[in-house]
């Protein structure tokens, strides 16, 4: 998984000195949805695809980022599992969550499985 950043949204975007970030893990490299601050944290999703193709979705807290450095750590409980039935089955590969104004969450969630 690469990193890059930019002074602007726009770009031009650089790579990361330390990019890839994660290299050459299914259980960690593919990225699952977009980055959420939660409780003040930063956090990544990340598919664990070993043994299977999105087998769970893990959250990684960041616990440094700047232009030189990067640093997380995973969290333990996966945010979601295969559960081998129904519509996630198979495999849960996106979790896009939003906290509203109200401080509820909501989420989006991508899973490879029966309806």
């Amino acid at each position: 998984m690469r990193l890059f950043y930019a002074s602007d949204f726009r770009g031009p975007w650089k790579e990361h000195p330390l990019s890839p970030i994660v290299r050459k893990d299914l259980r960690t490299a593919r990225p699952a949805g977009r980055p959420f601050v939660l409780d003040g944290s930063l956090y990544r999703l990340g598919q664990d695809c070993y043994p299977t193709y999105g087998r769970a979705v893990h959250a990684f807290q960041i616990t440094e980022i700047s232009p030189t450095a990067y640093a997380e750590k995973m969290v333990e409980t996966p945010v979601v599992e295969a559960s081998g039935k129904g519509w996630n089955s198979d495999g849960m590969h996106h979790v896009d969550a939003q906290q509203r104004a109200t401080g509820q969450w909501i989420a989006v969630v991508d899973a490879l499985g029966v309806p």
